[in-house]
């Protein structure tokens, strides 16, 4: 059974920004996924059109990040596993922003920076949209995020 999108329009608009963002920093063109594909966009050669790398983009507040982020980026066990394992083909970056700041903070799922990565129950624990909202999660360190500056939205 396919889960409902619960990603908004604004959600969708800060996706395209953070891309349009992402691509211009790396002179690359953004290409956008369709709903509910593993990640969000592939970025390819402005020359060739050729796949240079795909990525996810998270959008958080900037509460979560001492909160319940305190131990590394949240993403859920079973979307880490399946990017981790795309990663092998074409590289594969997480892209993570947080809402009011200008900055971006990239991870790639190199195999030395997914060492020390550790693996609980978590998730969306206190409102709860459906039951696949607590599950196994990833806690990415944050030391392995690269801060990519100057994003203008």
């Amino acid at each position: 059974m396919t889960r409902p999108l619960f990603e908004t329009t604004l959600d969708m608009g800060v996706e395209r920004k953070v891309a349009q963002a992402y691509a211009k920093h790396y002179h690359l063109k953004p290409h956008k996924k369709p709903a509910q594909a593993l990640y969000d966009y592939d970025m390819v050669s402005a020359i060739s059109d050729r796949v240079i790398i795909r990525i996810e983009i998270k959008g958080r507040k900037p509460q979560y990040r001492n909160l319940i982020e305190q131990n590394g980026y949240m993403l859920s066990a079973k979307k880490f596993k399946a990017l981790q394992l795309l990663h092998g083909e074409i590289p594969v970056a997480l892209v993570v922003v947080f809402m009011g700041s200008p900055d971006m903070y990239s991870f790639s799922f190199s195999p030395h920076k997914v060492q020390d990565v550790s693996f609980a129950i978590g998730g969306r624990t206190k409102k709860k949209r459906d039951d696949r909202d607590v599950e196994e999660v990833a806690y990415i360190p944050w030391k392995h995020f690269v801060k990519l500056e100057g994003r203008n939205d």
